[in-house]
């Protein structure tokens, strides 16, 4: 659980549930594990459509484009959207899921 602090919000002194991660997987252990799911494709052709949504990925983050990835129509609640952002006080670029 995580306190809301700043007090310019709606939200202030109110708390919001707050995930924790087990792990990290990267992209090799992420193909593996789909080409594990009944997939007809091996782990290296998953690695490469990974591979290449990455790179795609990142440079439509670069162009600011917002990009919305999608379930299917009846699993709305799995959206979500990346768009990128720069941090004027630490000078890097950050990501917004």
């Amino acid at each position: 659980m995580r306190q809301k602090k700043n007090n310019k919000s709606q939200v202030f002194g109110k708390w919001f549930a707050h995930s924790k991660s087990i792990e990290t997987l990267n992209t090799r252990k992420l193909a593996k594990h789909i080409s594990e799911h009944g997939s007809v494709y091996t782990q290296d052709v998953v690695f490469g459509v990974l591979e290449k949504f990455r790179s795609c990925l990142v440079e439509m983050l670069l162009e600011s484009k917002r990009v919305k990835i999608s379930s299917r129509e009846f699993l709305k609640k799995a959206e979500f959207v990346i768009s990128v952002g720069f941090s004027l006080f630490t000078k890097d670029f950050y990501y917004i899921f």
